[in-house]
């Protein structure tokens, strides 16, 4: 079945940039588009005319021609007596290339209480605060792809809700990842690194914990990634292990090592030829020889770590040249030991802090991020009630100079 101006579409749309030597890919599911009813750019509806499944259609769009331009005059000069925090937000300081709402500030024509717009801090003195209000990302050339899934034929003649394009793909934070040029982002201001639970880690891990960390929907779509990146890896480090490694089993690899805090996880690990038990907060040297493995991945549990900075360089020792590290993380975590600041920010600025303390840890190339989100909750997970989309995937990565 072809495209047409009546029937549906399931696809995935992707808004591909870049800044600052890093690309960024923002995925989002998108399961009933249709010609008729949605927004789309006029020369992207027409490629769409006749397309079939399984294809992609690709634009490119000049800064300003699918996402409004930046404009100046949306940048403002504030005073720091003008900020007025509540419970609703959860970073209570002004800190340099974070964003807020525009909700917390007091004394600005037309924002009420309740406006979840947001703006970043851009710049500041001892008495001023400058704050960009334009959206995220505003300014920037964008590519947008369309992987087209599936065609089927409308089940309705006419109604359902109007999707705008370009509105849907950029709406919920894509653009927070990036940083600004020429400025380091306040991530570490304040006490970033403070848990609920300071006592020893060992003594939090020590009762193994079988749980899946992702809905069966995101664990697929991990493996998938995992699949795509690590096809030139033999030897391969699963950095903060445990019973789970989320490889493809039809991942060809010589040696996959883990390190994990519990010894029964690690020994219940199908992928595992080798396991250690160390704690990288008590001790973030890796107990490997230079240039060891060919990737080193982390799934799910970068938030925990109070070097971060420190475990990234020996991930950078371990890796032979060229070598790939490979960060992943979603928005669920143990809550008595996930540093403060993890909890603070959007989710798209955790993927901003994962790549700062990337680019921190130096001698990385080939910088990118990666999400995925919105796609469907499986039917008999657990928190279907909580919510109708599977948990979203935010990936870095970079390979050794």
């Amino acid at each position: 079945m072809k495209v047409t101006e009546t029937n549906l579409i399931q696809a995935r749309g992707s808004l591909v940039w870049e800044e600052n030597g890093v690309l960024h890919r923002d995925v989002c599911h998108l399961p009933k588009l249709n010609l008729w009813r949605d927004l789309f750019p006029p020369e992207l509806e027409q490629k769409l005319l006749g397309a079939e499944a399984r294809e992609k259609i690709e634009m490119a769009f000049p800064a300003g021609s699918l996402i409004p331009d930046h404009d100046p005059a949306k940048v403002f000069k504030v005073y720091s007596s003008q900020f007025d925090f509540s419970e609703e937000d959860p970073l209570i300081e002004p800190k340099l290339g974070l964003f807020y709402r525009l909700g917390c500030l007091t004394g600005m024509h037309g924002v009420f209480r309740s406006d979840l717009r947001p703006f970043r801090i851009i710049d500041r003195d001892a008495n001023q605060i400058w704050i960009d209000c334009n959206p995220p990302l505003a300014g920037r050339d964008l590519k947008l792809e369309l992987d087209l899934e599936t065609i089927s034929a409308s089940q309705q003649e006419r109604g359902g809700e109007c999707i705008d394009l370009a509105s849907k793909l950029s709406e919920g934070g894509p653009g927070m990842q990036a940083s600004i040029k020429g400025v380091r982002t306040e991530f570490e201001s304040g006490t970033p690194y403070f848990r609920v639970d300071e006592d020893n880690d060992l003594n939090f891990y020590q009762k193994p914990r079988m749980l899946p960390h992702l809905d069966t929907q995101a664990q697929s779509e991990l493996e998938g990634l995992y699949g795509r990146l690590l096809t030139k890896s033999n030897h391969i480090l699963d950095l903060m292990s445990s019973w789970q490694s989320h490889l493809p089993q039809n991942l060809d690899t010589s040696k996959v090592v883990g390190l994990g805090m519990n010894s029964e996880e690690l020994s219940l690990n199908p992928r595992l030829d080798q396991s250690h038990v160390h704690d990288l907060n008590q001790k973030p040297e890796l107990p490997f020889e230079d240039e060891n493995f060919d990737a080193v991945i982390c799934s799910l549990s970068i938030e925990y770590l109070l070097q971060p900075v420190k475990v990234l360089q020996e991930a950078r020792r371990i890796l032979v040249p060229g070598g790939l590290l490979l960060i992943t993380f979603s928005n669920r975590w143990f809550p008595p030991k996930v540093i403060r600041i993890w909890t603070e920010l959007q989710e798209f600025e955790r993927t901003g802090m994962v790549m700062q303390w990337l680019k921190e840890a130096s001698g990385f190339r080939s910088l990118e991020t990666a999400s995925l989100r919105e796609l469907p909750r499986p039917w008999d997970d657990r928190y279907r009630k909580l919510s109708p989309f599977s948990d979203p995937i935010y990936a870095v990565w970079g390979y050794k100079k």
